[in-house]
């Protein structure tokens, strides 16, 4: 703070001082917390002061010491002493920041003390049996058992069931036997599998806790089974696990760490920091990864009954976690407990094999999971695993690809009787009528290639609408010219549409009510002009919403000229996506350039918002689907190609799409949240990017003006403007005048990014309606 007053009367503490450590940078932060404790604090509205930074602000010193003190303020023992609750996930943002900024000058002992030293915990605990499968394990067994050995205990156990086919992991686990006396090592003849192996080991474990361990791992953290065991002991918890660097989900330590601070700490580091943010801390889960689970005998083997050994590799852990859920066991992630993982080591050398087996657990997976729920009813993997739907593709589903079981779950939450895919494998057979809807804006050749597309495909039964926004007559004449020439001969029909430019969601909805008005089609295919379709497209997402029952679906979409993929559901790249393998699975969000929907979206949600006149339409209609509980599928079983942006230009690289792609962006994330703060550093990142493009400025301040203001639709778009000059203003306590002043003087100066900001700024606190009575 620059400036704040306090009556003298409640100052029973020394100023600046916190345990006998003098604060300098921050000052003034541990004085206010300090005086939090007494009482209320007040935040005046207006302007009281101005900040001045000068030299002595910005000396390089104060920069490390700044940072030190940071960390000691917001260490347990400060906050705790000022009565402050924290959010361990939101307070270790902050931590690993400072750790990974005060890194770079050089950790003080003081740091050292506070984050990166081990804590010594004496705790009683019971004996645990860790239990390893080994498979050619000979490059990475040492190095786990070395790594946990001194912390085990005299009723403490090791049992290493070897699946190994020659005897060169037990040739490395000898001198293990020699060195720690608690090891057992059972070598099998042949390869049993992970989930019998496992099994073989509980039944010869003599301790009535568990930890099935994976050998390509090292546990950093030494009081790990004391802290196993303080969670287990409860009747309540089946199973408890720690995180790692390579783990899905909660079990992964980017959940919980600051990523870049990964490359600059050592693991003993990052375990005594995570042990020091996250001691009495715990995440309740859905699913524990099955690199290091812990759980208990009278559970695992009296209960459950063992793991299915039919799962050879992989799905295990899965299992086990059902089990566990539905028996209403509670599992945990310890964010303080960190065992590196080298994630399946053993079988780089014989992928295939690994492979192989990993595909017949899966299958057996399924089949249990058909068992029980029945084939299409089975429910989303999110229902079982994880308690967020934006966890998804499940990447350990990737056989789904196979496409067996590609419809296995129940993504419309409607249950299937028998009859289900009988019938819907009739309508399908059927061919039902697609009515593909294109719009176009002087983009005539790029529909007839569209055409052709459409002309060309096996799917009979498709009417091809064209909505011409041109308003060019010349354009207009062209594209009835090519498209009629392609569809001579055709059985397909085509219709073309004259349209004013009413935006791409105007264009659209003309199609449509046109389509629903004198065709009846079963589906609706919003199009960009752009695209070209490819011979299986329509077919699969006929399938896609027929067999799921799901009425809203698309497909990947790829670069028409580099064919690296562009959009796979979750987010749009025009650089290009690496692509994972997934079955289908719920979008994070809808691409306008390619929408299939059954005709009854429309009857439900209607029509697009022609407000927005260009971008953001397709989010507005995604979140008004969410809201009628219509969730949008990806398939990747098929894709269509992209050209990107031939109308208004390559998306970002011009005045015009970044006029409204900053307009609407900011009227968008005001309708979903009246927080702009992401939008805000969005515009700010756009704007430095193009600090010396003064058309692209003058477009980004129109935008971003016009959004204040309230203006939606099409817009008088003139970027040659000569403004007029005016010198900075002053703040004022009139918001609007001050804005207003800003926006002329910017308009001068764009270059001014100081004062930019304080725009963006005064317009994320006035949430684009303006302040409260104008003030």
């Amino acid at each position: 703070m620059s400036g704040f007053c306090f009556r003298k009367s409640d100052v029973d503490f020394e100023l600046f001082k916190f345990r006998d450590y003098e604060f300098k940078a921050n000052s003034d932060t541990i004085l206010w917390m300090n005086l939090v404790k007494k009482g209320k604090a007040f935040l005046y509205k207006d302007f009281t002061n101005v900040f001045r930074i000068h030299g002595a602000n910005e000396q390089f010193s104060l920069l490390k010491k700044g940072a030190e003190e940071k960390l000691i303020i917001y260490s347990k023992d400060s906050l705790n002493y000022l009565g402050v609750n924290i959010n361990p996930v939101k307070y270790s943002e902050f931590v690993y920041i400072n750790l990974y900024f005060i890194k770079e000058l050089g950790f003080t002992e003081k740091v050292k003390e506070l984050w990166l030293s081990e804590k010594e915990e004496k705790m009683y605990r019971e004996g645990f049996s860790v239990i390893i499968v080994t498979y050619k394990s000979e490059e990475t067994i040492e190095g786990c058992i070395n790594s946990f050995a001194d912390t085990l205990t005299e009723k403490d156990e090791i049992i290493i069931i070897d699946n190994s086919p020659d005897s060169r992991t037990e040739e490395a686990v000898r001198e293990l036997l020699n060195k720690y006396k608690n090891i057992r090592f059972i070598k099998n003849k042949e390869n049993i599998g992970y989930a019998k192996a496992i099994n073989q080991g509980v039944k010869l474990a003599k301790n009535g806790y568990l930890v099935f361990l994976n050998p390509d791992t090292k546990v950093i953290s030494k009081n790990w089974l004391e802290y196993f065991y303080l969670y287990l002991k409860d009747e309540e918890v089946g199973a408890v696990g720690g995180i790692s660097n390579a783990a899905f989900f909660y079990n992964n330590i980017i959940s919980y760490t600051n990523v870049e601070i990964l490359s600059k700490l050592s693991d003993k580091e990052i375990a005594n920091s995570l042990f020091n943010i996250y001691k009495d801390y715990f995440k309740e889960v859905r699913l524990l990864s099955g690199f290091c689970v812990a759980t208990k005998k009278e559970i695992f083997a009296d209960k459950y009954g063992y793991f299915d050994e039919s799962l050879i590799l992989g799905f295990d852990d899965f299992d086990y976690s059902m089990f566990l859920v539905n028996n209403g066991y509670k599992q945990l992630v310890i964010p303080s407990i960190y065992i590196k993982h080298l994630n399946h080591k053993s079988f780089e050398k014989d992928d295939k094999k690994a492979n192989k087996l990993n595909q017949i657990s899966f299958n057996n997976f399924m089949k249990k999971l058909i068992k029980k729920y029945g084939y299409g009813n089975v429910p989303e993997p999110y229902e079982f695993f994880s308690d967020s739907i934006n966890l998804m593709p499940y990447p350990f589903f990737q056989y789904l690809v196979s496409g067996k079981y590609r419809f296995i779950f129940n993504f419309s939450h409607i249950n299937k009787d028998k009859e289900f895919f009988r019938e819907k494998a009739k309508l399908i057979k059927s061919k039902p009528l697609i009515a593909i809807i294109t719009v176009n804006y002087k983009s005539h050749q790029d529909v007839c290639e569209l055409a052709y597309s459409v002309i060309n495909n096996s799917y009979p039964n498709i009417a091809f609408i064209v909505v011409d926004n041109s308003e060019d007559e010349e354009e207009f004449l062209n594209l009835e010219k090519c498209i009629t020439e392609a569809f001579r001969g055709s059985q397909k029909k085509f219709y073309i549409l004259k349209n004013k430019n009413t935006g791409y969601a105007g264009g659209n909805n003309l199609g449509i009510k046109f389509a629903i008005e004198n065709l009846n089609p079963e589906y609706i295919w919003l199009l960009n002009p752009d695209t070209v379709i490819t011979e299986n497209t329509p077919i699969e997402l006929v399938r896609t919403v027929e067999f799921t029952d799901v009425p809203v679906a698309t497909c990947k979409i790829v670069d028409y000229y580099t064919k690296l993929c562009q959009y796979n559901g979750l987010k749009v790249d025009f650089n290009g996506i690496k692509e994972e393998k997934s079955g289908i699975f719920r979008v994070s969000f809808l691409s306008g350039a390619n929408i299939f929907m059954k005709k009854e979206v429309i009857d439900k949600i209607g029509y697009m918002d022609e407000k927005f006149f260009l971008y953001f339409e397709d989010n507005e209609y995604f979140s008004r689907m969410l809201k009628s509980n219509i969730y949008p599928l990806y398939t990747p079983f098929t894709y269509i190609y992209h050209k990107g942006s031939k109308t208004t230009g390559k998306f970002l690289t011009n005045p015009l799409t970044v006029y409204y792609f900053v307009r609407n962006l900011l009227h968008w994330n005001k309708e979903i949240s009246t927080d702009l703060s992401s939008a805000k550093n969005h515009i700010l990142y756009l704007y430095q990017q193009n600090i010396y493009k003064r058309d692209m400025l003058f477009a980004i301040l129109k935008g971003v003006i016009d959004y204040y203001r309230g203006i939606y639709g099409k817009a008088d778009l003139n970027f040659s403007i000569t403004p007029e000059k005016i010198s900075k203003p002053e703040p004022s306590n009139n918001i609007e005048e001050y804005i207003s002043n800003l926006e002329k003087y910017l308009f001068s100066k764009p270059k001014d990014i100081e004062s930019f900001k304080n725009l963006l700024e005064l317009i994320r606190l006035s949430a684009g309606g303006g302040f409260i009575n104008g003030t």
